[in-house]
């Protein structure tokens, strides 16, 4: 029987900012709540008001997202045509290089991607993402059926190839088998090992959406445990992460073993709008009554920044970072 662990000292979150780039994408998931069927991708001076919006919050982190494979969808070639791109990744890099020169740190997570675009936006990044979700290609089709696991498998892959430091996880409560979660969490791993790549495993409950066309299956307390002590036996050195704002367990599950909050944003949770964030405020009352420290972290974890695992480009605005008070621990 799952057991809980003692607690932790410190729980990580990154001030995050989510920065929507288009919301079209080619797949028609039935769980989504993110996919729109109109509209082009974000111009100039939307993408600007945006990034200005983030620095006033005092984010360090902007999470760039979007649908996956755009550049299949007419509506979006055209609308990057207009503004001179050849390709989505390049408007997502030069989206980046925005970021970068308002002092925030991106991390991207637009879907599955070519080796040479993950290279394009390594430069431009301070870490990078993509779920894997599960890994059993027939479950998938039932409830993704334009989803290639072995290209979301190819990607990260890649991505260790090319030394990004990478988020991953998986996807759970959707009426998937208890030993697709524990395989997908052994792939995790094993790809880890390969690489060293994989910084923070999420796990994600899916919760039901406007959009949606699935029910949820929630998961029991002890099933989750049981998830987070296999993560803590086959990757040690990995962060768990629990998205506060969609799992109702998560006091407990910190508690169990759990490290890390993800992004918390004063906005809403574009994917999971009708579940908003609680304040910083709320959750470092809720930890401190627990004798347990919120503890702000940047996009690329500390053991990658001091790996270097960074571009010319990122460093100058990593290190301005770091300057501040809150993450000079980044340097011990």
């Amino acid at each position: 029987m799952a057991r809980l662990a003692s607690n932790p000292k410190n729980i990580t979150f990154s001030p995050s900012f989510t920065l929507p780039v288009t919301r079209r994408c080619s797949n028609t998931c039935l769980y989504c709540g993110f996919r729109e069927a109109e509209g082009g991708v974000m111009d100039p001076a939307e993408v600007e008001a945006w990034l200005l919006r983030a620095r006033e919050k005092d984010c360090s982190e902007v999470l760039i997202i979007s649908g996956e494979r755009v550049d299949e969808i007419p509506a979006i070639r055209k609308s990057l045509a207009e503004r001179k791109f050849s390709d989505f990744g390049r408007y997502v890099a030069a989206v980046c290089r925005l970021a970068l020169q308002k002092g925030l740190l991106p991390h991207t997570n637009i879907g599955i991607l070519a080796p040479s675009s993950l290279a394009l936006l390594k430069e431009v990044n301070a870490s990078m993402g993509l779920m894997v979700e599960n890994v059993d290609p027939v479950f998938g089709r039932s409830v993704h059926p334009h989803k290639i696991i072995e290209q979301r498998l190819a990607t990260i892959e890649n991505a260790g190839k090319l030394c990004i430091p990478f988020t991953t996880g998986i996807l759970v409560g959707l009426g998937e088998s208890p030993g697709s979660r524990m395989d997908s969490l052994d792939w995790i791993a094993g790809v880890h090992r390969r690489y060293g790549h994989i910084q923070e495993v999420i796990l994600q409950n899916y919760v039901v959406n406007q959009q949606s066309h699935l029910q949820a299956f929630p998961l029991s307390l002890e099933e989750w445990i049981d998830l987070i002590a296999f993560c803590r036996e086959k990757m040690p050195e990995v962060k768990i992460q629990i998205p506060p704002n969609l799992n109702p367990l998560w006091p407990k599950l910190v508690l169990s073993g759990v490290d890390d909050l993800g992004g918390i944003s004063g906005e809403i949770d574009y994917v999971n709008p009708q579940h908003p964030w609680e304040s910083i405020s709320f959750y470092q009352r809720h930890f401190c009554s627990g004798g347990i420290t919120l503890v702000p972290r940047l996009p690329v974890y500390r053991e990658y920044y001091q790996r270097t695992w960074f571009s010319r480009e990122v460093g100058p605005v990593l290190e301005a970072w770091i300057q501040r008070h809150e993450f000079r621990y980044y340097r011990q």
